[in-house]
């Protein structure tokens, strides 16, 4: 109890998905000959592709029914909120009708697609299946081995990874990959007009505009607001 857990951060295998089911170049033309970084020449990190996910998410619910679920979550954490001590057995029976599951506070560690979650949650309690959920849109399940005997590490078959890139000089080996993507992929794009173009859209000094910028939300309105995707 309270002892300290380490986990291994070596890291074997990456996984991702593409944002679209066709197409997505950003990652089936990505290939970095591993020589460039230390590695042995003939070798090559790719994103290879795994599979397709079934389709879920809440892309494809409106901003009212969203809004409406906020509302309901809302109300039903402040009626058990303030259900007295004196009315034990009515509280009882609102937990476990309602159910009292951990706030999604969009925080790193607690899972992936927080609005997800947090709609799930809401959902399942009034009654409905996840399929609601299922808008049938695919999307392509990359793979990238950074090992070349990840499957071995995963299956805890062996304990020690076979990098193709050497893990010596750490700086040395993000400068050489930055060199190549500079060649590869931004020497060719800094000559396109309209790639400039879009760029100068964008600017860092303020009043600060640039596509990552995140819309906070009014002082009076409440910090979770920020993740909504309705306006409050």
């Amino acid at each position: 109890m309270g002892k300290a857990v380490i986990k291994d951060s070596r890291l074997a295998l990456l996984c991702t998905t593409s944002l679209y089911q066709t197409n997505p170049s950003q990652y089936n033309r990505i290939k970095v000959p591993c020589h460039l970084a230390g590695g042995k020449d003939g070798d090559y990190l790719s994103y290879q592709e795994l599979g397709y996910t079934s389709g879920f998410g809440t892309d494809h619910l409106s901003a009212a029914v969203t809004k409406g679920l906020h509302q309901y979550e809302a109300f039903r954490r402040e009626l058990i909120k303030n259900h007295t001590e004196g009315m034990e057995r009515e509280k009882t029976e609102l937990d476990e009708n309602a159910g009292t599951d951990p706030i999604v506070n969009y925080i790193f560690g607690e899972g992936v697609s927080p609005r997800l979650r947090r709609l799930r949650n809401t959902v399942s309690k009034l009654g409905f299946s996840e399929n609601v959920f299922k808008h049938g849109n695919s999307r392509v399940i990359y793979g990238l081995a950074l090992t070349s005997n990840f499957e071995q590490i995963l299956l805890g078959q062996q304990k020690r990874p076979k990098y193709f890139l050497p893990m010596s000089k750490y700086k040395l080996r993000t400068q050489q990959l930055v060199d190549f993507w500079k060649q590869r992929w931004l020497s060719m794009r800094v000559k396109s007009e309209p790639i400039l173009d879009k760029l100068g859209e964008h600017q860092l000094s303020y009043p600060v505009k640039h596509g990552a910028k995140v819309n906070l939300p009014a002082e009076d309105n409440p910090q979770l607001e920020l993740w909504d995707d309705f306006e409050g």
